[in-house]
This record gives C-alpha cells, structure tokens and sequence, in this order.
C-alpha cells in the first residue's frame, strides 16, 4: 500500500474545507450580466451573502455553464475569505 505524500494530505484538507464551506451556503443564484459576464450571488444560512463573478474578454465564446462554474467557484474564493476571518474573530473572543 502507498504511503500518503504531502499533495494527498493537501487535497484532502482543500475537500474538507470546501465541504465545510458549501454546508454553510443556503442558496446560490446565477445571472447573466452584459454579454459575457457571470455573476453568483451565494446566500448563507446566517444571511450573509456572497458574490463570485466570471469574465471573458470574448463573447462569442461565452458559455452560460462555464460562467456559472467559475463565478461560484470564484464565490467560495471569497467565502473562505470571509470564514477565515470568521474563525479568527471567534478565537480572540
């Protein structure tokens, strides 16, 4: 059996902290704005709300469900961002 590498504990932290991230997410929202920009309005559980976004600098190769999936995975960017100080905030208190 092989051992677990550095990378393996790495991707498995990055899993656990994303599944934590999207149980605390009470709704997404995706809308469409301009010809080539996507934008994910992420509402959490405490009313929070977060907002991702995609671009591209050529519309004629706009795909509506490519833009939706980086401008959500752009959202859990700035969600983390936000739970990162959450937590440091709760740990001075």
């Amino acid at each position: 059996m092989r051992r677990l590498t550095d990378e393996d504990y790495r991707k498995m932290h990055e899993k656990e902290v994303r599944n934590k991230l999207e149980r605390l997410i009470k709704t997404k929202e995706f809308k469409t704005i301009g010809k080539s920009t996507t934008v994910c309005l992420l509402e959490l559980k405490n009313g929070i709300e977060v907002i991702g976004k995609s671009q591209l600098t050529d519309y004629a190769q706009f795909n509506k469900d490519i833009g939706e999936f980086y401008a959500y995975e752009d959202a859990l960017i700035e969600l983390k961002k936000i739970w990162g100080l959450m937590m440091i905030l709760k740990n001075e208190n």
